[in-house]
């Protein structure tokens, strides 16, 4: 929707340096959208790691009713939860790193929009 309004924006008034500085915010913001979304719709629960057969603390993983972020392992014969193997796992590290990375698009977000007025 913002794209979309951008694109309206810019067809009234042309300024091609602030089109491409909020193209490159938008650009980032997508590559984390997804990851977002990972975050808002996952669940915490014990994290064992691949190869593991021990539990190594927690991590955040996708409800079991998110089919398409689980995998269904060969021993699903009975399609038990326990068998649908989460597609990812962020730990207290990898939700850090998302989390320092939406800081930076909300602060370039923010001293763009200046620039609108």
């Amino acid at each position: 929707m913002i794209e979309a309004a951008m694109k309206g924006l810019f067809v009234r008034q042309p300024n091609a340096a602030i089109e491409g500085e909020l193209a490159a915010i938008l650009k980032f913001a997508k590559n984390f959208s997804a990851r977002r979304t990972e975050i808002a719709h996952g669940v915490v629960q014990p994290y064992i790691p691949d190869g593991s057969s021990t539990v190594s603390g927690y991590a955040l993983v996708p409800a079991y009713y998110a089919a398409n972020k689980r995998t269904l392992t060969s021993a699903s014969a009975g399609l038990s939860p326990l068998s649908m193997k989460p597609k990812y796992a962020y730990t207290s590290k990898e939700i850090g790193f998302f989390c320092r990375e939406f800081e930076k698009m909300a602060k370039q977000l923010i001293a763009f929009l200046p620039k609108l007025i």
